[in-house]
This record gives C-alpha cells, structure tokens and sequence, in this order.
C-alpha cells in the first residue's frame, strides 16, 4: 500500500458503498444496527465492526477495491467484530484509563469540598476555598491529556487494525515492529 495519498483516492474511498447495486439494504441494515446498540447490549455494534473487518478483508486479499458484502454467516461477523473491538480497547485504554480519572476528581473533589467547609470552622477555611480550582485543575489536566493521546492513538490505530485484518490474527495487531514499518511508509494515508 505504497499508493499516494490524493483527494481522489478520499472520494473514491467514500463513495464505494454507493456503487454497489444493493447499497441502500446493506446500508438501511447498518444503520439500524447502530441505532439499536445502545439499547441491546453493544451486540449490533460488534456486528457492524466484523462487517468492517469483512470489508478490510477484502481489499487485502482482493483486488484492493472495497466493496460492500452482504449481511450473512452472522456468528464469523461477531467473531471479527469481538476481535476488531477488543484491539480497540487494548490500544484506547490509557486514554479510558485517563478520562475516567478526570471524571472521578470532577466528582470527588467537589465532594471532598463540601465535607471539609462543614468540618471547619468559617475563620480558618481559606484554604478550602482552593479546593474547587484545585479539583477542576486535575480534572482538566487529566481531561486534555487524555485527549492528546486519544488524537495521536487515533493517527496510530488503523495500522494494528489492518495489520490484524491482513493476518488474520489478533495477535498480530500487538507485533509493533512489524506494523510500525507499513505505518511509517504510509505515514500520509493514515493520517
């Protein structure tokens, strides 16, 4: 995949689904799946993401054109969504990992506020007026670093996507070196 990076390739890449002759079915599905994740446990949501494994699939092993497949063998979709998703997870969680702290001082501290002003007394609680500044300073902290990584994973993760899709291997997402290298010479279509 050492092709340049060319505003045509983009408008070809975005408009493949509509040239399939079946596009609205196999659309109208995907839609609905997504609708109905939040409401049925995420599983339409694993769904659609082996239905993308299926179309990655495809342009590695085909001729490199995507095309939309149908709907069916529902159990191999899940399984390659399952695998798809969990890459996901594993790349994305020490952003998760930061948000989750900046939530957590967003609510605690406010907390911890309150119960300290109630502890002492109104002549010696200038110190406790801080607390919020002190509070929302970490939360923001944690907040904007969490989404300077969740940007530069973002750049980085379709190259252990792909490299995954290409050997058909979860663990090969976690070979580094290997997808490092098809990365760094395609340093321009990823981004």
């Amino acid at each position: 995949m050492n092709t340049p990076f060319t505003s045509q390739n983009l408008v070809h890449l975005i408009g493949f689904p509509f040239r399939d002759a079946e596009w609205k079915q196999k659309g109208l599905l995907g839609i609905l799946f997504l609708l109905i994740a939040p409401v049925t446990l995420l599983i339409p949501l694993v769904l659609v993401a082996g239905y993308c494994y299926r179309i990655m699939r495809r342009v590695n092993s085909g001729d490199g054109e995507p095309a939309m497949p149908a709907w069916d063998d529902w159990e191999r979709l899940f399984v390659d969504g399952i695998r798809l998703v969990g890459v996901g997870l594993v790349y994305t969680f020490p952003a998760l990992v930061l948000f989750t702290l900046g939530f957590v001082m967003a609510f605690t501290i406010p907390i911890v506020f309150v119960f300290l002003a109630h502890l002492t007394s109104q002549a010696d609680s200038s110190h406790i007026a801080f607390m919020p500044l002190v509070g929302m300073s970490f939360t923001w902290i944690f907040y904007g670093t969490g989404i300077l990584l969740s940007l530069m994973i973002g750049v980085v993760l379709p190259a252990p996507l792909c490299h995954m899709v290409a050997k058909d291997s979860f663990g090969a997402a976690f070979h580094i070196n290997e997808w490092l290298r098809i990365f760094r010479s395609n340093l321009c279509s990823f981004i």
